[in-house]
């Protein structure tokens, strides 16, 4: 056929399949099964937990990335710094996934480091939204004024002055009063 010799062949499975020579000189003698059986199991081998596409794995992939690989932007605060993760989490990610789902874990939330000098480990770990993560950033400025501690984002809206300014002034040692109860500077028009 077509200038080959076609060989009737018979598959260790029992199946009669027409091969040409250089098939067996490849090694691909089998009728596919092999092949199939092989698929099967490298979907069995990554699909252990059933959550690569979700939210979640996103998450556990960028906590291991910003710990583990130099090249990560973000390897310098964590990495660097020693923040880890825990062996079990580590070595089996269907455990963080467990743990994530059995402590509050929701799409709109995120994982937080309750102490910023320690990794990622159960009793260490929690969900928060996003603004209260940003409120725990060890960059963030909390002020003490009147018997009351917030971050600048927080006294921005109780006082209606930008918190970059309230950043600024702190930055620059004003005290807490003057930070806090100095109206900013108007323009003309205003």
């Amino acid at each position: 056929k077509n200038g080959y010799y076609i060989w009737l062949c018979k598959c260790d499975c029992g199946n009669e399949v027409e091969r040409t020579v250089d098939v067996f000189t490849r090694g691909l003698s089998s009728c596919g099964c092999k092949q199939n059986k092989n698929i099967i199991n490298m979907n069995k081998k990554n699909t252990t937990h059933n959550m690569s596409k979700t939210r979640l794995y996103g998450i556990y992939k960028n906590m291991l990335s910003r710990c583990y690989r130099e090249k990560d932007i973000h390897y310098p605060a964590y990495g660097a710094r020693g923040i880890t993760i825990c062996e079990e989490w580590l070595n089996d990610r269907s455990k963080f996934f467990e743990w994530a789902l059995s402590n509050g874990y929701s799409d709109n939330l995120t994982i937080e480091r309750i102490d910023n000098d320690k990794g990622y480990y159960p009793d260490n770990c929690a969900w928060v939204t996003k603004e209260m993560q940003y409120k725990n950033k060890r960059q963030n400025i909390m002020i003490t004024y009147e018997g009351k501690t917030l971050c600048a984002e927080d006294w921005s809206k109780v006082t209606g002055i930008p918190s970059m300014t309230i950043r600024w002034r702190y930055k620059h040692g004003w005290s807490a009063e003057r930070t806090l109860t100095t109206k900013p500077y108007q323009t003309k028009g205003e």
